[in-house]
């Protein structure tokens, strides 16, 4: 893996959310960093030009897998909101803003 690969790896291990990945990755590389980490109250250390490549490449899969998860899941999570003047109720509670934006389509 080139320097630049590296740096990729390491800038998407860092904007890292869930606890159970960052728990997956040390499992993945804990063979290649046996004795060369550090481990405080801020979590465990080490140097990931250390690692060899099949792990980096594990890493990077894992990283992957959890990418497309977590888009998976953005893409589920959307709400759709019909705004058209046929669909609205006269007992639905809109906001001024909302109310505003019907009384513009319905001049037009």
């Amino acid at each position: 893996m080139s320097y630049h690969d590296k740096l990729n790896l390491n800038e998407r291990i860092k904007n890292i959310k869930e606890k159970d990945i960052y728990i997956e990755i040390f499992k993945l590389s804990e063979k290649d960093i046996n004795k060369y980490m550090t481990i405080n109250n801020n979590g465990i250390f080490f140097d990931i030009n250390l690692l060899n490549v099949s792990t980096l490449k594990k890493i990077k899969i894992l990283l992957d897998k959890h990418d497309s998860e977590k888009s998976d899941s953005d893409l589920t999570s959307l709400k759709y909101t019909n705004y058209s003047s046929e669909n609205i109720s006269e007992n639905l509670q809109l906001s001024t803003k909302e109310k505003n934006l019907i009384r513009k389509i319905k001049k037009k």
